[in-house]
């Protein structure tokens, strides 16, 4: 279902506005490298009493099949670590609001420039990191202490990238940072 929703539409015309569907399409699709589809039937046809109606009310295939997608989603969701750290309700709704934020900047928003943003954050943060760590080694030291504390900083600095970034496609961010911490 998340395949043929993401597969591109013909657009033998050149139409602009079908580039720009196609386009959001390729980013979803990058964000959604281990997506889970769902559908649920008309849980009423009042649908306007919807909130008033309790479980009894209510088509029994939608409520087995509510039921059967809570049990997909407690087997499928795993907390986010963002910049070290597990979300709770509150911070969760906080970063969706600089998603959103982040996704409005842009005019065409797409979720590559969102992970961008926020791997940036986190590259930044596992830089002083190993800034940090480097920061204490007192010197003169012998060359080979020196890169052993490099490679075991630079080590603990990637882990942390790693257990961190967003998107599948993180392989080019983290090259970035290796280098950039092999230049340091």
């Amino acid at each position: 279902m998340v395949d043929e929703a993401l597969r591109h539409v013909p657009n033998h015309d050149g139409d602009k506005n079908i580039d720009q569907v196609n386009q959001i399409r390729d980013s979803l699709a990058i964000m959604g490298d281990n997506s889970t589809a769902f559908s649920l039937p008309q849980p009423h046809l009042q649908r306007t009493k919807l909130c008033d109606l309790k479980d009894g009310e209510l088509d029994q295939s939608y409520v087995q099949k509510r039921e059967q997608l809570k049990e997909v989603v407690k087997s499928v969701i795993r907390p986010k670590i963002v910049q070290g750290k597990s979300l709770n309700g509150n911070e969760f709704v906080s970063f969706l609001e600089k998603i959103l934020e982040a996704l409005n900047k842009v005019e065409i928003p797409s979720t590559g420039s969102l992970v961008e943003v926020f791997n940036k954050k986190i590259l930044e943060g596992c830089l002083k990191l190993y800034e940090d760590s480097m920061t204490k080694v007192i010197l003169p030291i012998h060359e080979e202490s020196l890169q052993s504390i490099h490679e075991a900083s630079r080590a603990e600095s990637l882990k942390s990238f790693d257990e961190q970034h967003f998107g599948r496609h993180h392989a080019r961010n983290l090259l970035k940072h290796s280098m950039k911490i092999s230049k340091r």
